[in-house]
């Protein structure tokens, strides 16, 4: 884990994307970072992945400290995943995301805009177990918070996931802490073919674990 921190601390790479947000669009981090930013560093894995070997994924550290760079924060890339999110088409951001660091994490959607900052009610925590954990959170109004006109802005906006523990907080750098995680296959949900599957009245049932 402290070979991976260091790593982070010197690393990057930058890739670019020019389509907005559609349902059922996934970032699987096969090949770089896929434009996604920090505020401390990232860095792509070309294996290891839930996947296991040969499954790419993105690596975040925050750094600690006291400036922006302490904030365990995955930037979502510009256009890519800005869009329209409150037509209900796209209800919710599904995602793998394992822990790097010694302590548990708390995980929520989060952004900045000019019309207010918005964030996840409830944070989906992240055992330091050295585990992939499937979640989906949700972009819907009932899940979020927000300082401003919370309809308005989900009408164009993008989210970042962020690590931040306890009550939820809207600012910029709410924590700060020394740790990464991994994060892979995040998708605009529900995809098409979850609704293939229900059409057909799908015999399979998963567990998934939900932040909403």
């Amino acid at each position: 884990m402290r070979h991976l921190l260091m790593t982070l601390l010197i690393v990057g790479c930058f890739e670019g994307t020019t389509q907005a947000v559609t349902l059922g669009q996934i970032d699987t981090f096969t090949d770089g970072v896929q434009n996604w930013g920090a505020y401390g560093s990232r860095l792509h894995m070309s294996d290891g992945g839930p996947e296991g070997d040969g499954d790419g994924f993105l690596a975040v550290l925050a750094h600690g400290g006291t400036d922006l760079r302490g904030e365990l924060i995955a930037l979502s890339p510009y256009p890519r995943w800005s869009g329209n999110y409150a037509d209900g088409v796209i209800t919710a951001l599904a995602m793998d995301l394992k822990n790097f660091g010694d302590m548990p994490l708390e995980m929520r959607l989060h952004c900045i805009h000019n019309l207010g900052r918005v964030t996840s009610i409830n944070a989906f925590p992240i055992p330091a177990d050295g585990q992939w954990h499937r979640t989906e959170c949700s972009v819907q109004a009932d899940a979020l918070i927000s300082d401003g006109d919370l309809l308005g802005l989900l009408q164009d906006t993008r989210f970042s996931i962020r690590h931040q523990s306890g009550p939820p907080r809207l600012e910029s750098g709410a924590e700060k802490i020394f740790s990464a995680f991994g994060l892979d296959n995040v998708t605009a949900v529900p995809e098409p073919i979850s609704a293939v599957l229900l059409g057909l009245g799908g015999i399979c049932v998963t567990r998934r674990n939900i932040c909403k």
